[in-house]
């Protein structure tokens, strides 16, 4: 039997940081959510669909495991992470501020 393997999903303004942080994005009223994908060894997974839950908005990571999801309204969000091959992960209470 062969199991999944998991992802790790670090959120945050600076690379690695555990935090998520809303940035500001147009003007004071919105922001952003960036982070990075890793595997249990740290290394970036590229292709990683991120999206916020019970919307529309997400994005897919970079070739590092890179993603930023752009022009998000200031709230709290669970973010959820999915890739084939990998485990779902979900990440409650991501709060996003303007500025």
């Amino acid at each position: 039997m062969m199991f999944a393997k998991r992802f790790m999903l670090t959120l945050g303004c600076v690379m690695a940081l555990v935090v998520a942080l809303g940035i500001s994005a147009s003007a004071g009223t919105v922001g952003k959510i960036t982070g990075v994908v890793t595997d249990e060894k740290g290394e970036g997974i590229p292709g990683v669909s991120v999206r916020i839950e019970d919307t529309n908005m997400g994005a897919a990571a970079s070739f590092d495991g890179s993603f930023v999801i752009q022009n998000v309204l200031p709230g709290t969000y669970n973010l959820v992470a999915q890739s084939i091959g990998y485990n779902k992960m979900t990440i409650q209470e991501v709060k996003v501020q303007a500025d």
